[in-house]
């Protein structure tokens, strides 16, 4: 299925990904070579007097300049001389990055027990102690290697051996209907889950769509097996030797389970949408249907008894099911027969075996991460690809003579990966427990709401807009649900308990089953906008225009920088007010503006205001396009549009509220947001910036958005000449 769009707030983190990635290596390498050096102090243009600060070695203790003639780089100076960057293509160095590593530190500490005593308003500490004890029971299950390596791959036997018995159809799907064998296997061939739809805003229904569990990288993969495919199938057959050899196959059971797995996932291939068509604007159009009731399921499963395997979960209930591809599961109906038990069984027992791999031994472990390697065309040495399983290395050498040596990093992370993949809403729950407080909450969740309704009053007051389109962006803006730091309601893990004298994959089919049962919970229950989509331990703010939400993450407070309870009102604002008031105004961005109140693509503009917004943000395109960040390289104003609007309606939103305090003062809040776009890089990683990221580069991002408004002139005291002057002819923003 295919997943929301959704507009980050924070740059710099994408040279750091795109340092991952050898071909952006090279050809920004390159890039970076053909360029003239970094020279101190030097404008990046004669007619302006800005400094590109964001680079490395563009400011050295020589260089002084003026809060007039080029603010950002005055308020950041003495924070660019202090910090040093390796010297690595795409080192970077910022407000986010620093937030990120204090973050990571936190993530560290939440797999170790502590004596944090939970406001009460949060939860009790019972069900804290209860949180801490599943995080706690799950590290040490994945971190226990002498006892995962004592037991090598017996843990999956009673799985393994499930499918093997059956001997008949019939048994087969039993074996499908029991969730305490098959938590996971029930959903192979068709996947399923209670969820929200794209056209239906009322009420959870049961989504169903084609498997997503492939012995190879793509369903398109079968039809012409190379490059990766081919390593992808060398470390199938090891794991199905090693696996299924340690539980007493003959290697020519083992061959034949592997010929059978691909003949069948061949099959499913043909009748699965592609990977591109799945890109297509009309996937969700021409290829799923909705509203519809278990009886239309029934007739289009034929031989498959997904009805049945939905009742076995408490799935059958729902009044509404969205079925994706409907031709696929007409197709599993006719594969899902008696002729082709062999190759069924060798599919379960086959993705049973792949998903196992990383919660058994070393030598499993260590392939599940050269497998998920390969699958994200990745050197072992790889980073996690960000899916259910880590891909971190492991060292070569293992504990000797059965004792608990010491953790390597690599151990850690490893640990961090599993718990993070199995339990990531308990390792939330235990995050804000331990480092955020319901007053916090109140406190953003007023500025939000202070935020809207200045909005609200600005909407009404767009003169360029028809009172036809104001009304409609106002009915947008009060659906707006904030969701701030945490939900109001987490989820109750009382029901989940972890065996800690029992096995990594014992604990892991736990989790699934727990999974199923808080899907059964959402049948036929109206839609909860508070619900989370996301995870809180994310250094970011975000507006989604699919459900039309507002989220703040309780990880963008990490260090305290962004919001933190001793800060002043004008460094809150300055800073994670700025925030909001970007994620506000994404609903109204070239993106977000084409998306209605329910989060449904719908256009609510008449021709006209839809025109004239378009001239209002094709000035702000062309004013970015004008400038030249780096010499002898373009920029692209149409990229930076959106983020660039935002900025300026956070901005703008932020003032609003500023000009409610009559001793507010305007200096602390204008530096305080400069602050926030503090960063250094280095050639290569501002060059990556500056030709893929969809924010404007630190710098402008402050200059050329402080310089739209009269609040910051007068405060500092701007005039003709200065570099910071605007002409009010000239100013871009759209809101």
């Amino acid at each position: 299925m295919r997943k929301f769009q959704i507009r980050f707030l924070a740059a710099g983190l994408l040279p750091v990904m795109l340092g991952g990635c050898g071909a952006a290596n090279a050809l920004y390498g390159q890039l970076a070579g053909l360029l003239p050096a970094v020279k101190p102090g030097e404008t990046i243009s004669s007619d302006s007097k800005w400094i590109n600060s964001d680079l490395d070695g563009a400011v050295d203790e020589t260089v002084s300049v003026r809060e007039q003639d080029d603010f950002h780089t005055a308020v950041n100076r003495d924070w660019i001389l202090e910090t040093q960057l390796s010297g690595e293509d795409f080192d970077t160095a910022g407000t986010f990055i620093t937030t990120t590593e204090v973050l990571a530190e936190q993530n560290k500490s939440l797999l170790q027990p502590s004596n944090t005593a939970v406001d009460p308003e949060l939860m009790s500490q019972e069900e804290y102690g209860h949180l801490e004890s599943l995080a706690c029971s799950m590290a040490q299950l994945a971190g226990d290697w002498q006892a995962r390596n004592a037991r090598g791959a017996e843990p999956v036997r009673q799985y393994v051996e499930a499918v093997w018995n059956v001997s008949s159809l019939d048994e087969l799907t039993a074996y499908l209907l029991d969730p305490q064998s098959s938590a996971e296997s029930a959903q192979e061939l068709v996947s399923f889950a209670a969820d929200t739809d794209t056209k239906n805003r009322e009420q959870y229904a049961v989504l169903i769509a084609p498997c997503a569990s492939w012995s190879l990288s793509t369903q398109g993969s079968y039809g012409n097996i190379t490059g990766t495919d081919l390593q992808l199938k060398k470390y199938n057959e090891q794991a199905a030797d090693y696996v299924l050899g340690a539980l007493g196959f003959s290697e020519e059971e083992i061959r034949r389970i592997l010929r059978d797995c691909y003949r069948l996932e061949g099959r499913l291939a043909v009748n699965v949408c592609s990977q591109s068509e799945q890109q297509q604007e009309d996937y969700l159009e021409q290829e799923t249907d909705s509203s519809l009731k278990l009886e239309d399921i029934q007739t289009l499963q034929g031989g498959y008894p997904l009805t049945e395997i939905l009742a076995a979960y408490g799935l059958d209930r729902s009044s509404l099911f969205t079925l994706y591809e409907p031709g696929y599961l007409k197709a599993v109906g006719r594969i899902y027969c008696a002729r082709n038990l062999e190759e069924l069984k060798a599919y379960y027992i086959m993705q049973t075996v792949l998903k196992a791999l990383p919660y058994l031994d070393r030598t499993c472990y260590d392939l599940s991460a050269a497998r998920n390697a390969a699958l994200t065309d990745q050197t072992a040495e790889g980073e996690n690809d960000g899916e259910d399983q880590p891909t971190d290395p492991i060292p070569e050498e293992e504990p000797k003579d059965g004792k608990d040596t010491a953790k390597t990093a690599t151990d850690d992370e490893m640990v961090q990966n599993i718990v993070e993949s199995l339990l990531p809403e308990v390792l939330d729950e235990i995050y804000v427990a331990r480092y955020c407080t319901a007053d916090e909450k109140r406190e953003l969740t007023e500025m939000t709401e202070d935020m809207i309704r200045y909005y609200r009053q600005m909407l009404l007051g767009e003169e360029w807009l028809t009172e036809a389109t104001r009304q409609e962006a106002v009915r947008k803006l009060d659906a707006i649900q904030p969701r701030i730091l945490y939900p109001d309601e987490m989820t109750d893990y009382s029901g989940l308990e972890l065996d800690p004298d029992g096995t990594l994959l014992d604990a892991v089919n736990a989790t699934e089953r727990f999974g199923l049962e808080q899907y059964q919970k959402l049948v036929n229950q109206p839609i909860d906008r508070g619900r989370w989509l996301m995870s809180t331990r994310i250094v970011n703010a975000v507006y989604i225009p699919t459900d039309n939400t507002v989220n703040i993450f309780a990880g963008i407070m990490a260090d305290g920088y962004l919001y933190g309870a001793e800060l002043s009102k004008e460094e809150k604002l300055g800073r994670i007010g700025m925030v909001i008031g970007h994620e506000i105004t994404h609903a109204f961005d070239t993106y977000g503006y084409q998306y209605d109140q329910d989060g449904l693509r719908n256009s609510w503009w008449t021709p006209e205001d839809e025109e004239a917004f378009r001239a209002r943000a094709a000035k702000v395109a062309k004013f970015y396009s004008a400038i030249t960040p780096i010499a002898g390289v373009n920029y692209s104003g149409e990229n930076v549009q959106s983020e660039a609007i935002a900025d300026m309606g956070g901005l703008k939103c932020a003032l609003a509220l500023a000009k409610e305090d009559p001793d507010f003062d305007y200096q602390e809040f204008f530096r305080a947001f400069a602050g926030v776009w503090k960063c250094k890089n280095t050639y290569t990683a501002e060059l990556a910036a500056l030709g893929s990221d969809e924010h404007p580069l630190g710098f402008l991002r402050t200059n050329v958005t402080v310089q739209q408004f009269d609040e910051f002139l007068g405060a500092f005291d701007i005039q003709k000449g200065d570099g910071m002057y605007l002409d009010p002819a000239k100013r871009i923003t759209v809101w």
